[in-house]
């Protein structure tokens, strides 16, 4: 063993217990290991990939990642996009839920908004550039567990909508 010079505490346990710790964030652009605090997920239905919304008011999902156990903050977005000139959108909302196909409607897992039949002039994103967001939701999970981003409208025409967005976690402890 080298000799210990200078001043401040010395811990040589193998599980030692730091009262005032100065925890430095990566300087790089690289990832956190997983398991580790600052690890990430997602998983991104793209515009160009926009999927179906299934019929009125039913609740498809449109994505989901795959947690270990651990404590995560989850956030989703989803965008509706008319599926005909015409088509009036009433409501539409989304949901973080580790049920599939299954709106959690507890605490800020999901988020809606009444669109009060907006009649859409043209094959067009409803809000275009704004996306619902349901979240961020803490998740303390015990072991691995299927997230799901789980997204309603409702609408009145026989063209389906389409629907795209993101879900994403970042464990936090």
């Amino acid at each position: 063993i080298s000799a210990i010079t200078g001043t401040g505490s010395v811990v040589l346990a193998t599980s030692p217990t730091i009262t005032t710790p100065n925890i430095v964030g990566t300087s790089t652009n690289n990832n956190a290991a997983a398991g580790s605090v600052g690890e990430y997920t997602e998983s991104v239905i793209a515009l160009g990939s926009a999927i179906s919304t299934g019929t009125s008011a039913s609740t498809p999902n449109l994505t989901s990642i795959s947690l270990t156990a651990g404590d995560w903050d989850v956030v989703g977005h989803v965008q509706f996009i008319a599926g005909a000139v015409g088509n009036v959108f009433n409501s539409g909302g989304c949901s973080i839920s580790t049920t599939t196909g299954v709106m959690d409607l507890t605490g800020n897992h999901a988020n809606g908004m009444t669109l009060g039949g907006t009649t859409m002039a043209a094959v067009q994103q409803f809000a275009t550039g704004t996306a619902i967001t349901a979240g961020p939701v803490r998740l303390s999970l015990a072991g691995t567990t299927t997230v799901f981003l789980v997204a309603s409208l409702t609408w009145n025409t026989s063209t389906q909508p389409t629907m795209y967005g993101m879900i994403r976690a970042r464990r936090i402890r």
